[in-house]
């Protein structure tokens, strides 16, 4: 993995820390007052809060390399390009390992007993919604790119008759 690749994975760290601080302030939004505070109070040891932030960053830097991994595979440049030509079901099946992999550990990590159950659902809800986003805008970009290299091929076409 390249060195910008790796820069880029470690915006996860931060943003996953982030995120666990807005998981935080929903409790209150969701449950109210007394489990948010019988929450807090189970962040006053800071051996607890401080394995939470390494967790849930390390999740999320997990989940911004697998990002990384698979704009790296749809990079036409990128050497999977000529194995997707040659033998499609084996960039499938890389993917989907690297997939299973992955996630499993980001699951376990977000799950991790040292989050209490509201926390732990809450994180897990959390990622599933920046897991679709992330979905959602790579089907948004492939579309817009496939579409804008049909409209070039088309001038193509039309300047050369």
């Amino acid at each position: 993995m390249k060195k910008e690749n790796v820069i880029n994975s470690l915006l996860g760290f931060p943003i996953g820390i982030a995120i666990l601080m807005i998981n935080y302030a929903s409790v209150y939004l969701i449950a109210g007052e007394d489990i948010f505070k019988s929450e807090i109070l189970q962040l006053q040891n800071i051996s607890v809060l401080i394995l939470q932030l390494i967790i849930i960053g390390l999740a999320y830097y997990l989940f911004f390399i697998f990002i990384s991994v698979i704009s790296k595979l749809n990079e036409p440049k990128y050497f999977f390009d000529k194995l997707m030509r040659e033998h499609p079901y084996k960039k499938t099946i890389l993917f989907m390992i690297i997939f299973i992999i992955i996630i499993n550990i980001i699951i376990t990590l977000l799950d991790f007993k040292i989050f209490s159950k509201n926390i732990s659902i809450i994180n897990l809800f959390t990622f599933i919604i920046v897991f679709v986003s992330c979905a959602l805008y790579f089907c948004i970009k492939s579309t817009i790119e496939s579409d804008l290299v049909k409209k070039i091929n088309q001038k193509l076409k039309e300047r050369n008759n």
